[in-house]
């Protein structure tokens, strides 16, 4: 499949430009994907023509599943809705059919990223995971074996930082595999082909838990909470693993300065590595009770402690329960931090478990979990000014970790001193 790429003026509304699979001395040569009803008329004008069936991928991503691989398509749409619906294109201006596609190449059918990054395979098949988020986000290769299972993701992206950003993350997982091996996917090297930076990994086999823990019946709560205990598990062995002295001057290349400000606010606590992406879930694969931690490209090597842990744990229980929406997950969240909640008890113990293997005084985790809410509204902003400076639209949201944090200092049992961790008690579960 040839590499995807923006619309131009010149290119029809019912076409999609893309970028030759082939390295070819005058430059990439312009493709088309088109609905299959074109398909005749391709081939009359000399073009190869393979046939993609457009699905939903997680979170509205775009999936381009090669249509003579039934396998590899039942093993990205496992656990999921398996209707052609392309949702999320129209704010990506892109135009794939719902249904299914035609790509004509005059060249390889394999993409030349693809390749590139895994010289070994010989004619892999790959299916294009695509989707919104603005011009920093990149998109992915899945690669199969012959049996159609996915074994590697070959992440790729443009732009002037797309090379350092996908070096960045092999280092990232470098150092996780080292320092705690299991917990992120194995990486297999970076490099560029063309305009493409790319960065490629081991597949990671599971659902996005943004997606499992929409199933609010008991049996689906109890499997997100399995999900969560396990994440909690690995977050707190993260934490123990990487956790630096007080006031220790950190490798600059790998810490967010703004994490690493935060600390300085906080001089008796030991910082720690954080992935720094996790309050949505959508950067979480949940499989048979497990969790496992995928896209560590913002991941910071000194970082404040229950950054990532309290967000993600809040707010995946919140869905679960079938909280929907910024305010109502927001007030689940402060519930369950508060103690008023029948699952408080759960939640509190997992925060003091995190603490104590993290090294955290729990007269700190207050100070520290104000950070954490705040944390996700950073993020936001930071995005929102990525598209402004792009000339595209922004949103007009607050996400849920926005709400938590305004209302953090005022809610009873929370703020720094979060007297209910401390000394669970007195406010009532209902």
């Amino acid at each position: 499949m040839p590499d995807l790429a923006r619309l131009r003026p010149d290119v029809p509304d019912d076409a999609l430009e893309l970028l030759s699979p082939a390295s070819e001395p005058g430059g990439p040569e312009p493709l088309i994907v088109r609905g299959r009803s074109h398909a005749a008329d391709l081939r009359q004008q000399g073009w190869s023509v393979l046939e993609y069936d457009a699905l939903v991928g997680a979170a509205g991503a775009l999936l381009l599943v090669p249509s003579d691989t039934p396998s590899l398509r039942r093993h990205l749409l496992a656990g999921r809705p398996a209707g052609p619906r392309a949702v999320g294109l129209r704010a990506l201006r892109w135009a794939v059919r719902p249904g299914g596609a035609t790509v004509a190449t005059r060249a390889s059918t394999v993409p030349a990223v693809v390749t590139r990054s895994c010289p070994d395979l010989d004619s892999p098949h790959a299916a294009l995971v695509t989707g919104g988020g603005g011009p920093r986000r990149r998109s992915a290769f899945v690669v199969a074996d012959h049996d159609g299972a996915p074994t590697r993701v070959v992440k790729v992206g443009r732009g002037h930082d797309a090379d350092r950003r996908a070096a960045r993350e092999q280092l990232v997982l470098s150092l996780l595999e080292t320092t705690c091996p299991g917990l992120a996917p194995r990486p297999l090297g970076a490099g560029t082909s063309g305009p493409m930076a790319w960065s490629v990994e081991v597949a990671v086999a599971g659902r996005p838990l943004s997606e499992a823990v929409t199933d609010t019946s008991a049996q689906g709560r109890e499997r997100t909470r399995r999900v969560l205990e396990d994440l909690a598990r690995q977050l707190a062995e993260l934490a123990r693993a990487t956790k630096v002295s007080p006031g220790t001057e950190p490798d600059g290349g790998l810490v967010d300065p703004t994490l690493w400000a935060d600390l300085a606010g906080l001089p008796d606590v030991a910082g720690v590595m954080v992935h720094g992406d996790l309050a949505s879930a959508h950067n979480v694969l949940a499989q048979g009770g497990h969790g496992r931690l995928i896209d560590w490209e913002t991941a910071s090597l000194v970082g404040p402690p229950l950054l990532d842990l309290l967000p993600l744990v809040c707010f995946a229980h919140a869905a679960s329960h079938g909280a929907r929406g910024p305010d109502a997950q927001a007030e689940h969240a402060l519930r369950l931090c508060s103690g008023s909640h029948r699952d408080s008890p759960w939640l509190l113990g997992l925060v003091r478990s995190y603490c104590q293997s993290a090294g955290v005084p729990l007269a700190r985790a207050g100070a520290l979990a104000a950070l954490a809410w705040r944390h996700p509204g950073r993020v936001r902003r930071a995005h929102d000014e990525l598209l402004r400076t792009a000339g595209e639209d922004c949103l007009r949201w607050r996400s849920p970790a926005e709400h938590v944090a305004r209302r953090w200092d005022s809610t009873p049992g929370l703020g720094r001193r979060w007297d209910a961790l401390e000394h669970p008690r007195s406010l009532r579960a209902v």
